[in-house]
């Protein structure tokens, strides 16, 4: 074709003409893009199928939750194993998905109630690790915070609670308390300026929180020393 009759060509021509040229290429690249979308749909499909069937068995966890907080002492021990082990499965196979970080909360509360704080601890800090953007972890890290105080281990207490306060900040209902059980924890440390520093930060950034009053006192006390 010489230059000039390509000039004289439409667009649609050129069009019809490029496509030809390319069809190997082309339909290559359609294929590619076929089997991608199969296998992302089937990806998506999969997730689904697997966080619904999660979904199940925690409905199942939560009614043997629910049995175990009325049944009599000879009942509790078979229904605690029977939930402990649902708890387990979903936590171990369904990682990732809402059912397993629900799993993990419940597995710390039971270890709460039967004052195993080391072990609350652990699974709440496990929680709010593998799921941080989960609604439950804020929750997590300052229950896992008290667990830590039940047991002694004032740092890893702190750590907890300023994570809590570093990672979820005002977006976190849980946050006054942690910034006043930091400012507790820096007295009892003899450290009355960071203490004050975290009170300070309560009042000014949570001002309507029940702990802003208890950081305001506070704040008093230091005032007048």
């Amino acid at each position: 074709m010489t230059a000039g009759t390509e000039q004289k060509l439409s667009f649609p021509e050129k069009l019809v003409e490029f496509l030809q040229r390319n069809r190997r290429t082309l339909a290559i690249l359609l294929a590619v893009f076929v089997l991608g979308s199969a296998g992302l749909f089937g990806f998506f499909e999969y997730n689904s199928r697997r966080a619904e069937q999660a979904l199940q068995k925690m409905e199942q966890g939560l009614e043997l939750y629910e049995e175990l907080q009325v049944a009599d002492n000879a009942a509790q021990e078979e229904l605690l194993a029977e939930l402990q082990g649902i708890l387990s499965d979903i936590r171990n196979n369904y990682s990732g998905t809402y059912a397993a970080a629900r799993a993990a909360f419940i597995s710390a509360e039971l270890a709460w109630d039967r004052s195993d704080f080391e072990a609350a601890a652990d699974d709440f800090l496990s929680l709010a690790q593998r799921s941080p953007r989960s609604h439950l972890a804020s929750r997590a890290l300052l229950l896992a915070g008290l667990a830590f105080e039940e047991v002694g281990n004032k740092e890893a207490a702190r750590e907890s609670y300023q994570k809590l306060v570093d990672d979820h900040g005002r977006e976190a209902p849980e946050t006054p308390r942690a910034l006043f059980a930091l400012g507790r924890l820096a007295e009892q440390g003899d450290d009355p300026d960071a203490a004050r520093g975290y009170y300070e930060r309560l009042v000014q950034d949570f001002s309507g929180a029940a702990w802003t009053n208890l950081a305001r006192n506070r704040i008093i006390y230091f005032e007048s020393q």
